[in-house]
């Protein structure tokens, strides 16, 4: 369930409000809040940076051939990462970013780098496309290569629609 503030919710109304989608249009019509929620819950077409990402996900995004061929400096920065931040990482931090793609500099950490590189982004949903902000990068428009950073996190309910209606 996505948690929205007053302010949040004022915003919410007014895009539901203003939506042209048919979808949205007849389930407004018809109070078929769950219909609204449905579709703010979907997939849209913007990609964001994940907020947190638990490190065994982190970790089989590296590829064994690569790991094996760290350094000990490099081994143990990934140590002290992983020890420091033990529920995840947020990719929407480029410092964390950053991190791994220096710990798998060269062209011996290019696969890893690849992988961990899906692992930082997903596509918003459509609730958290619209609260969605540049992050630290300014020209961030919501696509693969330049991801949006996320505000509001989680799916649209039928409660998040009651709300923002009654705002």
């Amino acid at each position: 369930m996505a948690s929205l503030t007053d302010a949040q919710l004022i915003t919410f109304d007014a895009d539901i409000q203003a939506n042209t989608d048919q979808i949205v249009v007849d389930a407004l019509a018809a109070g078929q809040n769950n219909k609204i929620a449905d579709f703010y819950s979907a997939d849209s077409d913007n990609t964001i940076w994940r907020d947190l990402i638990e490190p065994e996900e982190v970790g089989l995004g590296f590829n064994g051939e690569e790991f094996d061929g760290l350094t000990t400096a490099n081994t143990n920065r990934l140590t002290a990462w992983f020890a420091s931040l033990p529920t995840g990482f947020i990719a929407n931090r480029e410092d964390h970013r950053d991190l791994f793609d220096g710990v798998f500099s060269g062209a011996g950490g290019q696969l890893t780098r690849a992988n961990l590189a899906i692992i930082w982004r997903r596509l918003a949903n459509e609730l958290e496309k619209l609260f969605a902000i540049t992050g630290s990068t300014p020209t961030g428009d919501g696509t693969n290569a330049l991801p949006k950073t996320l505000v509001v996190n989680g799916v649209c309910t039928v409660q998040n629609v009651r709300d923002a209606l009654a705002s």
